[in-house]
């Protein structure tokens, strides 16, 4: 994809969700110097097919004899996806390249690095998340857990809502 005219690619960005991939070949000043999509998700495929999957969508990007870093975010991270990343509890600072765990990969010319996912930790701060504009909680992993019976799942969810309905009328 790359002409002689053309900046190279420094890296790549990845935001692989559960139903599309998406990436954006980078230059050295992180502008887009290339877009694409697939239907690739992670919903699609198995944690040992992932490398081939990214390489469709962008091996023409990729450079012989050298390494294209890629910063990948989202469902390949998750416990099926590509390499389970973990996450981050909210509120915390912003993510650097230390925040990620190494995606393996077979391909030379290529180094996956996956960010952690982000994740709250309960309903004690609706109102500030509120105050900085949050249109919506991901409340699901504080819901519920594999093996928490439905008793458990109920309590949580009244715990939940509670502080919604405290946070919304102050």
């Amino acid at each position: 994809m790359s002409t002689s005219a053309e900046k190279p690619v420094s890296w790549i960005a990845v935001d692989w969700g559960t139903t599309h991939m998406r990436a954006w070949a980078m230059d050295a000043d992180d502008r887009v110097l290339h877009r694409t999509d697939s239907a690739d998700g992670m919903g699609r495929l198995d944690p040992d097919q992932f490398e081939a999957a990214f390489l469709t969508v962008a091996d023409d990007w990729l450079a012989a004899g050298r390494t294209t870093d890629a910063l990948v975010c989202g469902m390949a991270g998750a416990r099926t996806g590509w390499v389970e990343s973990g996450y981050q509890s909210l509120p915390c600072r912003p993510q650097s390249t230390r925040h990620t765990v190494a995606a393996p990969v077979s391909d030379p010319r290529l180094r996956v690095r996956i960010l952690y996912g982000l994740k709250q930790d309960g309903p004690d701060n609706f109102a500030e998340w509120l105050d900085a504009g949050a249109a919506g909680f991901g409340i699901g992993s504080n819901l519920y857990k594999p093996g928490d019976t439905p008793a458990e799942v109920s309590k949580r969810a009244g715990t939940i809502v509670q502080a919604y309905d405290a946070a919304l009328n102050g």
